[in-house]
């Protein structure tokens, strides 16, 4: 499990390097991402769901939606404007994927990964 999508960039900072990182982690097929912690190091007001939208990409590009999960990131994500405005950017950026794949992202990859069904 990656962590915070390993901890990209903050907006309008050089993301080469996470990238190819990333994209190199996401060959193994035994990994999964949890797409969390973006918000927390901001502030509050200071971003937009567009601002996130590099890094949900390229997590999404180099993972697939079936080995990525939401992670709220709660409590540290009050301090970037709370867990709910996260959430809504995510489901927002993420507004392009099928029901089904929405889903597991929001949990159902979630319980595959942690065995909880």
């Amino acid at each position: 499990m990656l962590d915070h999508l390993g901890g990209p960039p903050e907006p309008g900072q050089d993301r080469s390097m996470w990238a190819s990182r990333l994209r190199d982690l996401a060959r193994q097929p035994n990994v999964v991402a949890k797409v969390s912690g973006l918000t927390s190091g901001l502030a509050p007001g200071s971003w937009r769901a567009a601002d996130l939208a590099a890094p949900v990409t390229i997590a999404l590009g180099s993972f697939g939606p079936g080995r990525l999960l939401y992670g709220s990131d709660w409590p540290l994500a009050e301090l970037g404007g709370g867990a709910a405005p996260w959430k809504s950017a995510l489901e927002a950026l993420l507004d392009g994927l099928s029901v089904s794949e929405r889903a597991g992202v929001f949990g159902g990859n979630a319980a595959d990964v942690y065995s909880l069904f």
